[in-house]
């Protein structure tokens, strides 16, 4: 006697199937070619892919350029109008200063300031512990002593935050 579970029928399929999804499109293939392994027009398999259908799409979604509306189907996110601007560095892009020279100019900033700037001007005090760009080199500062001051964590994110939201502001508009 059998379980409580009603068995399905099921049709005769080769076991040594692969099912791969290549563009949308369900591919199946047969990588042991057998002669009961029928495909489903009623051919034996040949060991490559041999059968696809359509997958369904997703829903068009507007564009999410302001004020446009158009439908895109692509899954860009924007119309063939509105393209995104290819992201890379400016050519005017002022150059960072990294490494030991870094390392250096941190060390001699906080043994000239150790306090924390934004601090000091509120009345509270803090331990510098962020080499800071008073004018960010993305808004065209320089990298030089003049434009750098010593700030806590706290400060140094608070701050951060501004520059990264006027920053997503320029590239909106």
């Amino acid at each position: 006697m059998t379980s409580g579970r009603p068995r399905r029928l099921q049709k005769r399929v080769c076991p040594h199937r692969a099912f791969r999804y290549i563009s949308g499109k369900l591919w199946i293939s047969c990588h042991h070619p057998r002669i009961d392994c029928p495909t489903p027009d009623g051919a034996s398999c040949s060991g490559v892919f041999f059968w696809r259908h359509d997958m369904p799409k997703s829903a068009p979604k507007p564009c999410t350029a302001p004020g446009c509306g158009a439908l895109v189907h692509d899954g860009s996110g924007r119309c063939s109008r509105h393209p995104r601007p290819a992201w890379g560095k400016q050519p005017t892009a002022t150059k960072r200063v990294t490494g030991r020279k870094l390392q250096q100019l941190r060390e001699e900033l906080f043994r000239r300031s150790p306090l924390c700037a934004e601090c000091e001007r509120r009345g509270l005090v803090a331990l510098a512990t962020q080499r800071d760009h008073i004018k960010p080199l993305a808004e065209g500062g320089a990298d030089i002593e003049d434009n750098v001051q010593g700030l806590c964590e706290p400060c140094h994110e608070e701050k951060s935050l501004q520059e990264r939201l006027r920053g997503q502001r320029r590239y909106r508009t």
